[in-house]
């Protein structure tokens, strides 16, 4: 069966990014960067299954997740990153990134794709749920750009990028987080749902908007201070990423 190819799939991207994170810090980002293209292709083959196999878009489960996560990330790195000033560390992190995301999956057996709900199959459901999941790529890959900022640079040029890049890509993150909530208000006051009460979800929600609005949104006097900015965009966005992720990964 198709599914049978899961492990050796995601053991050859994990490799691709670990290879990644090696060549962007021993030969040249260009070399490393085609590890991670190849990297991202192979987890967009798994993606692709998945939604070949459960006919719906990838929306729950740590394993689906992790997988689109790491998709969405390097994905982004090869679109947005080619001209970027940092391109080695930006590089560098992004291997480091996508490294991460799918480790437990090689060493956890048991977290395997999902078997698709009767309620996946509602629009409202899957827009939720598929757009948390996207901005949560646009989150991690802007907290990768603000942690590149924050590393000490001779080049004050690759700060400056570094931190406008984040803060773009923290502000498209957000746009898509807010059509997800959209989405889930609107199935919520249709009757379908029970978010209107004070409940975990709706508490994390707002916790994740609060810190988002906290990239977003810093004091004028801290702009003289750039590494104090990215330190904090950077620790806003991963946070996000750690939070879902984690919970994904203990359910």
């Amino acid at each position: 069966m198709i599914q049978a190819l899961y492990p050796t799939l995601v053991f050859v991207a994990l490799t691709c990014f670990v290879l990644t994170t090696l060549l962007a810090r021993f030969v040249s980002p260009q070399t490393a960067r085609l590890a991670l293209g190849l990297g991202t292709g192979v987890c967009g083959l798994i993606v692709g299954l998945l939604v070949g196999i459960m006919e719906r878009l990838p929306l729950f489960g740590a394993y689906e997740a992790l997988t689109y996560t790491a998709f969405v990330v390097g994905f982004l790195e090869l679109w947005a990153g080619s001209s970027h000033q940092g391109l080695k560390r930006q590089t560098l992190l992004t291997g480091i990134m996508t490294s991460l995301l799918l480790f437990p999956l090689v060493f956890r057996s048991d977290v395997m794709p999902r078997p698709s709900f009767f309620l996946y199959s509602h629009p409202l459901v899957a827009c939720f749920f598929f757009c948390r999941l996207t901005a949560l790529g646009f989150f991690a890959h802007a907290g990768i750009a603000y942690l590149a900022g924050a590393i000490p640079s001779d080049n004050p040029n690759i700060r400056l990028t570094s931190e406008t890049r984040g803060r773009n890509f923290l502000l498209l993150g957000t746009v898509v987080f807010l059509l997800s909530e959209f989405a889930g208000s609107l199935w919520c006051y249709a009757g379908w749902g029970d978010s209107w009460r004070w409940s975990g979800n709706f508490f994390r929600s707002t916790m994740f908007f609060l810190l988002i609005m906290l990239g977003l949104h810093l004091p004028a006097r801290w702009k003289t201070q750039p590494r104090m900015t990215c330190c904090i965009g950077s620790f806003a966005c991963l946070f996000i990423v750690v939070c879902v992720l984690g919970r994904q990964l203990l359910e």
